[in-house]
C-alpha cells in the first residue's frame, strides 16, 4: 500500500511507478481518503510473488502463482493496450450496473476477445460462457472498444477513428498499470 498526500511530490510518485514495473502487479486501486482534514491518495496493490522479502512501504495480499500474466500471454504491445482497455471498459459497465467484475466478463474472456480479433457479435458469443444475457446488456459497449482497435484483422497500437488514423488519446501509454499524477 503506498499513499500520497494531495498534492503528489514527485519523488512518491516515481516510487510508487518503479514499484509497479518492477513487479507482476494483479491489481491496483486508488483511492481518496481524508485523514485528519488532509486528503490523501492509497493505492492498494496487489502483485503476484508477495512475501518474497519485500517489506517497508509496500504490503500486498499473496497471490497465487497461477494467476495468468497477460503482460506474457500477448506478445504484441498493441494486443496488450486493448486487453488493459477492455478490462477498463469492463470496470466502468460493472461499476455502472452494480456488479463484480467477473459478471459482466472475465479476464479470460477479455483475453479471448483480444485473441480472436473479435469485431461482431456473432463472435463474441462463440467464447465459452458469453450467452445471450451478457450479449444484450455488455456485447455492445465492449465491441464498440473493439472496433475501435481492431482493423482487417490486425490490432491497431491507438485507437482509430472513422478514417482509420490513430487517436492516441484512446490507448494506454505503457505495458505497465502506471499512476499519474493527478487530483
Amino acid at each position: 500500500m503506498f499513499s500520497m498526500a494531495i498534492p503528489q511530490s514527485e519523488p512518491e510518485l516515481v516510487q510508487l511507478n518503479q514499484f509497479l514495473a518492477q513487479h507482476r502487479v494483479v491489481h491496483l486501486e486508488k483511492r481518496l481518503v481524508e485523514r485528519d482534514g488532509v486528503p490523501y491518495w492509497v493505492f492498494l496493490v496487489e502483485y503476484a510473488g508477495a512475501g518474497n522479502g519485500n517489506r517497508g512501504a509496500v504490503s500486498s495480499r499473496s497471490v497465487s502463482a497461477n494467476v495468468p500474466d497477460y503482460r506474457d500471454r500477448f506478445k504484441e504491445p498493441a494486443e496488450l493496450r486493448l486487453f488493459y482497455r477492455l478490462k477498463d471498459e469492463r470496470k466502468r459497465l460493472a461499476t455502472a450496473a452494480g456488479v463484480d467484475l467477473f459478471v459482466v466478463f472475465s479476464n479470460e474472456q477479455l483475453a479471448q476477445m483480444v485473441e480472436r480479433k473479435v469485431v461482431t457479435l456473432e463472435a463474441m458469443g462463440e467464447i465459452e460462457q458469453i450467452g445471450e444475457a451478457r450479449l444484450k446488456r455488455y456485447g455492445g459497449a465492449m465491441l464498440a472498444v473493439l472496433q475501435k482497435f481492431i482493423r482487417n484483422g490486425a490490432v491497431l497500437l491507438e485507437a482509430a477513428s472513422d478514417g482509420a488514423s490513430p487517436d492516441a488519446g484512446d490507448a494506454p501509454q505503457e505495458k505497465v498499470p502506471s499512476v499519474e499524477n493527478s487530483p
